[in-house]
């Protein structure tokens, strides 16, 4: 019994389908012949690399203004609000720093070398003021060694520390709001370490102390045309989490693959004298992030935007067609090779940010982002979240992944 085509509705036979367009069912998947006239159709014009969107950048902010264009809905920077800190003046003294804490702190060692997910690093416990010293001391650590650590902020961290604008910028008032000072904690990461594509589940304020930090973030409303993952209806919401995170890093390091690859291009122009590529793709951060669905909804082959991404079976890479929000994305089998207009669509509808010492970040609930250190020097940042609210409503990454009752 055969198959009707999504595409030109004849009924073909299993064989006129590859297998993965045949598991769509009746009607939901192309023959081989319609699918291959997909693959070769030319792709869609879209924004050139260089027109990249930045997180806005605040001098200052009220409350008012915080909740009405901010929380919960995009990520913003407040420029030297933290300038005033003890820590900014006192945590470059590498001696003063180390004293700061005596206790043994979690540190993360890449497989990779570059890449840190806490499950997929190993995992050992360290005195602060070793940590500290390697990290932040010329020649600590031997070329190409890369190490995360985190430290609860507590004793003397905590006393260099002042939360009070923070906690005002949320809550309005004096008192109004205050954190639990026992989840913050102090990230400290040598020159180059990359957190992959990933969210968080609650508010989180990152403050720069030394060194930079370089964030790429995806807007939500794009999720239905980013790229997606299997289908997770019924699954409980940790199980999806962790599948999203895991498809999350896999594209992540992908992408800083081929990052890589365009710059060291790039060069090889610039050398050249055909010049102009560099500053295209080089700067800012570069290219540090990758194509992945706002929550990982199941991929629809139609919903109400109607065809919401390309579809790639055993042949090989079909051209993207452009979703509902703009952005080219295709369901990509294991032995694909991300295609160069995927990555240009990533970076084109990236925000990206860059923290330095005294700025503070605020990253919503649920929004993607992907965070490399500067190369420059290794670098400290201070984490405080806060847990939302039974009144902030449920975005719509998580519509579809939590178990039906």
């Amino acid at each position: 019994m055969g198959h009707q085509c999504l595409a030109c509705g004849g009924d073909q036979p299993k064989s006129g389908y590859n297998t993965a367009q045949w598991k769509k069912g009746p009607g939901l998947g192309r023959c081989k012949a319609c699918f291959a006239a997909a693959a070769s159709a030319s792709p869609p014009q879209l924004p050139p690399i260089r027109q990249r969107q930045h997180v806005d950048v605040r001098a200052d902010l009220t409350h008012s203004e915080f909740v009405e264009r901010y929380k919960h809905k995009r990520p913003v920077i407040l420029r030297g609000l933290a300038n005033d800190w003890a820590a900014l003046a006192r945590w470059g003294n590498v001696e003063h720093l180390s004293s700061l804490h005596d206790k043994d702190i979690l540190v993360l060692r890449s497989p990779d070398g570059r890449h840190f997910l806490k499950r997929t690093c190993e995992h050992y416990w360290g005195p602060f003021g070793h940590v500290a010293e390697r990290l932040f001391t010329p020649g600590g650590l031997p070329p190409g060694e890369r190490l995360y650590a985190r430290a609860r902020l507590e004793d003397g961290l905590r006393e260099e520390v002042a939360l009070e604008a923070l906690e005002l910028l949320v809550g309005g008032a004096p008192g109004a709001h205050s954190f639990n000072v026992a989840k913050c904690g102090v990230w400290l990461g040598s020159t180059g370490c990359v957190t992959p594509l990933h969210y968080d589940l609650c508010h989180g304020f990152l403050v720069g102390v030394l060194g930079t930090k370089h964030f790429t973030y995806y807007p939500p409303e794009t999720f239905r045309c980013l790229f997606p993952r299997d289908a997770s209806h019924g699954m409980e919401l940790g199980e999806a989490l962790l599948q999203d995170i895991e498809q999350a890093a896999q594209l992540s390091e992908q992408i800083d693959t081929w990052r890589d690859a365009k710059r060291q291009r790039a060069l090889g122009a610039a050398e050249a004298g055909e010049g102009g590529l560099a500053s295209a793709v080089v700067g800012e951060g570069g290219l540090a992030s990758a194509v992945v669905g706002e929550g990982g909804l199941a991929s629809a082959v139609v919903g109400e935007g109607g065809l919401a991404s390309a579809v790639v079976g055993e042949g090989g890479l079909a051209s993207a067609v452009v979703g509902e929000g703009g952005l080219a994305s295709a369901v990509v089998g294991a032995e694909t090779t991300m295609p160069e207009t995927i990555m240009s669509a990533a970076e084109a509808a990236a925000w990206h940010a860059e923290v330095r010492p005294g700025d503070v970040l605020y990253t919503p609930p649920y929004h993607w982002h992907h965070v490399e250190t500067g190369h420059e020097s290794s670098a400290l940042s201070v984490l405080v979240p806060w847990d939302p609210t039974a009144e902030e409503p449920a975005p719509a990454c998580m519509l579809g992944i939590v178990k039906p009752e």
